[in-house]
């Protein structure tokens, strides 16, 4: 009985290493993501990790949006979970009256830069629940996204932060750059984080257009 113990545990501690060298990374976790080039940076990096974790903690909506320096300000409504939630938006405490109520684009004209509030109402069979978060609008692509926890009650939030534009839409938008606007581009990409609002604010002093979004 020793020598067949033995034995096994002889075969067990010889295999061992191999079945834990060949396990896979987790798909979704942050060591799964794949390498991100060298135009990503930390705000990159931040952006796909609070996406990811959006998605996975069921994000009840998202309004996107999309600001020039020129004032107008484009919204999108993306339901993730179909609900009854009714959103507004406030730029220095007036409610913007051209807002989008789904994947339909709106745009507002003359919006100032200026303190962002978002709030929502959330309407479920006997329960209603409200919620607001706030922000800056700033130059670039931002969203709101409303979650179904966090707020005051604990169970249903909202977030305002950078919106990361996806790499096939970004990607597009880069090769098709050339001669003065590449140059531009690559002046403001050498200074500035890409996504953030100093960055977006650079392209458009460079006079190149913002990318268009699928």
């Amino acid at each position: 009985m020793i020598r067949t113990t033995s034995f096994s545990l002889l075969m067990l501690l010889a295999v061992l290493p191999v079945v834990t060298s060949a396990q896979p990374a987790r798909p979704g976790r942050p060591g799964a993501l794949p390498a991100l080039g060298p135009a990503t940076s930390d705000l990159d990096r931040a952006n796909r990790l609070r996406d990811t974790d959006s998605r996975d903690n069921s994000a009840i909506a998202t309004m996107e949006l999309t600001y020039w320096t020129s004032g107008d300000l484009k919204s999108v409504f993306v339901k993730h979970n179909p609900q009854n939630l009714f959103v507004t938006l406030e730029v220095d405490g007036a409610q913007l009256k051209e807002l989008a109520k789904n994947k339909k684009p709106k745009v507002q004209e003359a919006v100032a830069p200026g303190a962002l509030i978002a709030k929502g109402r959330w309407s479920r069979p006997g329960k209603r629940w409200e919620t607001y978060c706030g922000g800056n609008l700033r130059v670039g692509f931002q969203q709101v996204v409303f979650l179904p926890y966090g707020g005051e009650d604990g169970y249903f939030g909202c977030e305002i932060m950078p919106r990361l534009l996806p790499d096939k839409v970004f990607n597009s938008w880069k090769d098709s750059l050339a001669g003065e606007q590449l140059t531009g581009y690559n002046d403001c990409a050498g200074v500035h984080p890409r996504g953030s609002s100093e960055f977006w604010s650079c392209i458009e002093n460079s006079e190149i257009p913002f990318p268009e979004e699928a």
